[in-house]
């Protein structure tokens, strides 16, 4: 399913989550990247480096547009910003993308 294409998903609630002052999602899609994320921590590793391609799982992945996976970056920056998921951070790389997040 394609969030940011689905105009009843944006709509239904109008319900948005501001990320920035040029960005805002719609909160169910906001919501279905946390709730994916919190599924996987159990089954996670101290030490590991994870993608959010690993943190949200293939199928959902597969399921969305480029768009939509620059927009799920987006929403886990600011989840792990602003310690919405306060057992998550930011893993330090060389480089700055793809960001890499690990267990606290």
């Amino acid at each position: 399913m394609k969030y940011m294409n689905n105009p009843t998903c944006a709509t239904s609630l109008n319900l948005e989550v501001v990320l920035n002052l040029n960005l805002s999602v719609p909160k169910p899609f906001y919501d279905r990247i946390k709730e994916l994320v919190e599924e996987v921590l159990p089954a996670l590793e101290r030490g590991e480096y994870y993608s959010l391609k690993m943190l949200c799982g293939g199928q959902f992945w597969e399921s969305v547009g480029d768009g939509d996976r620059r927009r799920a970056g987006q929403c886990m920056a600011y989840m792990v910003r602003n310690n919405e998921i306060p057992s998550i951070t930011f893993a330090p790389t060389k480089r700055e993308y793809p960001i890499k997040y690990m267990l606290i």
